[in-house]
């Protein structure tokens, strides 16, 4: 005894088409993982965490570190709330991870790596020089 709220049955059809439609939805890379393969591709090529900490990162742990400290001094968030966002930080490590990149004086190096590895390709030149606003 089933009770109609004035929806029609689906059809069998009509159930494997959003079956489909809900599995290739599953499927897609998500932006956040496109964003990582993006960054960890960028960082290999320009050598960008190599140059931050001087030598080679130990493990992915480390790189997540890194990255999470970057993230904590470009917003000015506290060690805690990254923490919070990243629950695989440590407090003590991601603190001295902040430390070092601040004291060491190596991001300005790393920057610049990474911003010419882009001006390498033909489409910077489209960007300007950054250095005053572009008439649109």
């Amino acid at each position: 005894m089933g009770t109609n709220y004035g929806c029609p049955a689906a059809s069998r059809s009509q159930r494997i088409l959003a079956s489909n439609r809900r599995d290739k939805r599953s499927h897609k890379p998500s932006a956040t993982s496109s964003f990582r393969k993006f960054l960890i591709e960028i960082d290999g090529l320009t050598r960008f965490s190599w140059i931050l900490l001087g030598r080679p990162p130990r493990s992915e742990q480390e790189l997540v570190t890194l990255y999470a400290g970057l993230m904590g001094l470009g917003s000015d968030l506290s060690v805690a709330e990254l923490v919070r966002m990243v629950p695989s930080l440590a407090a003590d490590s991601l603190g001295q991870m902040m430390l070092k990149i601040e004291v060491e004086g190596r991001l300005r190096s790393a920057n610049d790596a990474v911003l010419y590895f882009m001006r390498e390709h033909r489409v910077a030149t489209l960007w300007g020089a950054g250095c005053s606003p572009q008439p649109t």
